[in-house]
């Protein structure tokens, strides 16, 4: 195999599996530190929130709007790199694997039983 084609059928999709759930925090951590990676910026919703504020004079139930905007925003990212993460997700061992682990239990323990049995007989 060309190292290009090795690099992008063994290593690459190992990669990705780890780095996903890295990736999905500091993207939702860029979020909500700063309104610099978002649709809509903070200075954007700060200031229809006044603007609504000097309408309706309500400032407390605009600003805790304004924050919940962030944090839905915040849970769906959350959501989606979950989904993500699940869906890159290694498969859990067939029957064959457990099979095949049963079958080396017994052989350690029959030996760990040998081992007993000789040292015993000493």
């Amino acid at each position: 195999m060309r190292p290009i084609r090795v690099f992008l059928q063994i290593v690459l999709p190992q990669a990705t599996k780890i780095a996903i759930p890295n990736i999905g925090s500091m993207f939702i951590g860029m979020v909500k530190d700063t309104s610099t990676f978002t649709v809509i910026g903070l200075l954007e919703v700060v200031r229809v929130t006044q603007n609504l504020n000097s309408v309706t004079f309500q400032p407390f139930v605009l600003y805790t709007a304004a924050a919940a905007v962030y944090v839905i925003a915040a849970f769906v990212l959350d959501f989606l790199f979950r989904a993500v993460e699940k869906s890159m997700a290694t498969p859990p061992v067939s029957g064959v694997g457990r099979a095949a682990t049963a079958r080396r239990r017994r052989r350690v323990e029959t030996v760990m039983q040998r081992v007993e049995a000789a040292s015993g007989a000493r």
